[in-house]
């Protein structure tokens, strides 16, 4: 079996990729969606063409309840409508993927060599890439600069975290061998 995790922007492939546990890594394929390209329409393609379990990682872009709530459900609408039974599930990144880094504010500051104050952590909140980006002497690399410096401890941190705990339990359960009927 294989499954898809379809994920919008370029540049956290590969934070993605490393909080996969090992055991199940070989068995996904994350899938970028670029500036160009809709996440929905990317997700639905592959359920209706390669008819294999897709996770959608979706930024919120907010933080308002509602508008998280409401964005999860017309992706899972579309989804719903083109997924013939295929397995699928929605993660909501509040408001965004950068959110993930901070379930580990050692590592940031271990990485970058800078003391988040209080209120960077408030700001993180809100607007996590930001935060980042002004971490960094080279602000289009400091990201990668993270994601490629996590420890395994900083990994295990992170995906004990809400979406990620939820993503590797709907990947390892739709990965696991099905027993044979006969």
């Amino acid at each position: 079996m294989k499954a898809y995790v379809v994920m919008e922007g370029l540049t956290n492939v590969q934070l993605i990729t490393n909080l996969v546990p090992q055991d199940i890594r070989p068995q996904i394929t994350v899938v970028p969606v670029g500036e160009r390209a809709n996440l929905s329409s990317v997700a639905r393609t592959l359920l209706v063409i390669r008819r294999k379990p897709v996770a959608a990682l979706v930024n919120a872009n907010t933080v308002d309840e509602k508008s998280v709530l409401e964005k999860r459900q017309e992706t899972e609408g579309l989804l719903r409508a083109m997924s013939g039974g295929v397995p699928f599930k929605v993660f909501m990144l509040v408001p965004e993927i950068e959110t993930l880094l901070f379930n580990a504010p050692e590592a940031i500051e271990r990485i970058t060599g800078q003391q988040l104050s209080a209120d960077n952590l408030a700001l993180s909140r809100h607007d996590p890439r930001q935060v980042i980006l002004q971490l960094g002497q080279n602000k289009s690399d400091i990201i990668e600069q993270i994601v490629s410096g996590l420890t395994t401890e900083d990994l295990s941190l992170i995906r004990e975290s809400s979406p990620m705990r939820e993503l590797i339990e709907f990947l390892s359960e739709k990965l696991a061998p099905q027993p044979q009927t006969v």
